[in-house]
Formats: structure tokens, C-alpha cells, sequence
């Protein structure tokens, strides 16, 4: 496990965010810092309203593993992360309202590939620099 606990600091470290491993599974979590959101009128500080959370699984021995990313988009982010994913490869595993009663309107974007983590990592910082955060 320590293999997989170096591995997901440096992708964690390349996503620029925090990341933790839970029974083999690299987990990160990147705050959207300058969002201020509302869910039901109440101000809202959660990682699951606001951040987006990025994972995978221990990879095999051809170093390739399901990873996953699900990002919390404004509508006017939609569009250039889908083509940007896209170009950079990426299947899109979810669009969808993650919240009701949420100001301003969130959506969820799932993207993910089976592919080394590193790799996939160094596409969500392509992916990251088209949102603001």
C-alpha cells in the first residue's frame, strides 16, 4: 500500500489538492474556493456541493486504472471542459443537476478513463484551468 499511498500524493500534487487512500482507492478533493453557493438560502462550505473530488483505484500491472473525476461546473463551463475532455480523450460518464435549490446552479460532470493515474492527472490540469476556482 505504500506504493499507492506515494502515487496518490503525486497526483494529488498535480491536481493541486488533497488526497487520501481509502481501502486502495486514491481519493482528492479540490476546493472551487472563489464560488459562493447557497443551497435552500443557507450559505454552503461542503466539498460535496462545491469541490471537485477525483479518484482511482490501485492500478494493475500494466499501471492503468479506472480514474475518475466529478466536477461541479457553472453552465458557462459546460461546454469548453466537455471539449476539452473530449480532445484530451476523456469519456464522460455523467452529466447532471447535483443539488435542487442551489444558487448558482451547479452541474455534475463525471469524467473518466482507464489509463494510468498520472496521465489522467496531467489531463485535469488542462481540464482545471477552464474553471474557475
Amino acid at each position: 500500500m505504500a506504493n499507492m499511498e506515494q502515487l496518490c500524493r503525486q497526483y494529488s500534487k498535480m491536481i493541486g489538492g488533497t488526497g487520501e487512500v481509502k481501502e486502495g482507492i486514491c481519493f482528492v478533493t479540490v476546493p472551487r474556493r472563489t464560488l459562493r453557493v447557497t443551497v435552500q438560502g443557507r450559505k454552503v462550505r461542503t466539498p460535496l456541493v462545491k469541490a471537485a473530488i477525483f479518484s482511482f483505484d490501485s492500478p494493475g500491472n500494466d499501471g492503468k486504472a479506472i480514474n475518475e473525476a466529478n466536477l461541479p461546473l457553472l453552465q458557462s463551463e459546460i461546454n469548453k471542459v466537455i471539449s476539452e475532455g473530449r480532445r484530451l480523450g476523456l469519456k464522460v460518464g455523467a452529466l447532471h443537476n447535483h443539488w435542487v435549490y442551489v444558487k448558482p446552479l451547479l452541474i455534475g460532470l463525471h469524467f473518466q478513463s482507464v489509463e494510468n493515474p498520472l496521465t489522467f492527472a496531467k489531463k485535469m490540469q488542462n481540464i482545471l484551468r477552464l474553471i474557475r476556482r
